[in-house]
């Protein structure tokens, strides 16, 4: 059977710049990790889905113009799952691994040098520490296997308010869970048309008006000096929610992708089955009850204001 080791040398972050190595059946492979477009929360989600079964799934470790491709598959008939990597430097490829794996080999492989990572680099590379513990204990507990890839998820909208923080401007954060699981998370100002945008996404879903997507940017916004500054467009991330139709009318599919800063890959950190009139209300009742008992209009840096019980909800239920 085959080794295979990740080991994250943040105690030597430069520049920018970590070094990473994989190694397979003993021989080493070298991998940079940049702070401008960070690989971590997509190996996240990638040991997640390889825990779950949730395949296939994939994703592209970019290092600024060249880098690896992690991808796992399901082998019919086996509990084994079929992991390869590649490596691309322009037209050269390099195949470091392309073979069937036990489950628990992926997983041990990478994700406790991620926890590591995670909770013992002080930077923000990414993913957050709540996330990847939530992964760890669901983990630790047996991830149910996805044993029906058609059968739709629970899904869970929380929203909640970040006032009075002193430093940065008040904003809203909204979560989306599925069957109690982290997926998504948003921190948005009133003004931003990210709230009028979901509205008319969530309104064309309940209607089956598919497909339909939705795009935005994350100027991923920092705090300096108690002022909140736009970051410079190197770190922007961009992500986009498509959502399309499927067999059975009373659900559908939705789809999110990421592109990091600088990157020219779009990463799919989802691809689910959900209930449409069950996502829409969750939304309903949850933005609902956050307006009713936690909302607090507010300006934004440029002391503009826009009042989010101005939304139309009622085409949504």
């Amino acid at each position: 059977m085959h080794t295979l080791d990740l080991e994250i040398d943040h105690a030597h972050e430069h520049h920018g710049w970590i070094d990473c190595t994989i190694t397979v059946d003993g021989t080493s492979h070298h991998l940079s990790a940049s702070g401008a477009v960070p690989p971590f929360s997509q190996l996240m989600y990638f040991i997640r889905a390889v825990a779950a079964d949730d395949l296939p799934h994939s994703f592209e470790w970019d290092e600024e113009g060249f880098g690896a491709k992690f991808e796992v598959t399901a082998v019919t008939d086996s509990p084994l799952l079929h992991l390869n990597i590649t490596h691309h430097i322009d037209e050269k490829v390099e195949v470091w691994i392309d073979a069937d794996m036990e489950r628990d080999a992926i997983v041990q492989a990478f994700f406790p040098p991620l926890v590591d990572f995670v909770q013992n680099f002080d930077r923000e590379w990414g993913p957050p520490r709540r996330i990847v513990e939530n992964i760890q204990n669901a983990i630790a507990k047996g991830l149910p296997l996805r044993t029906d890839p058609h059968a739709s998820k629970h899904a869970d909208f929380i929203i909640y308010p970040s006032y009075d923080l002193g430093l940065t401007e008040d904003h809203v954060n909204l979560q989306i869970w599925l069957n109690n699981d982290f997926r998504l998370h948003y921190s948005l100002q009133d003004t931003d048309p990210f709230w009028p945008n979901l509205v008319n996404f969530l309104e064309k879903i309940a209607s089956g008006d598919f497909p339909v997507q939705f795009e935005y940017i994350d100027n991923m916004r920092f705090s300096m000096l108690g002022a909140l500054v736009p970051s410079i467009e190197q770190f922007e991330r961009k992500f986009r929610l498509l959502a399309t139709a499927v067999d059975q009318h009373e659900h559908f599919r939705l789809r999110y992708y990421m592109t990091e800063a600088q990157s020219k890959y779009e990463e799919l950190i989802l691809d689910e089955i959900i209930d449409r009139q069950q996502f829409t209300r969750s939304f309903v009742e949850s933005f609902g009850e956050f307006l009713r008992s936690q909302y607090q209009m507010s300006e934004d840096g440029i002391g503009k204001v826009f009042d989010l019980r101005s939304l139309s909800l009622g085409k949504l239920v």
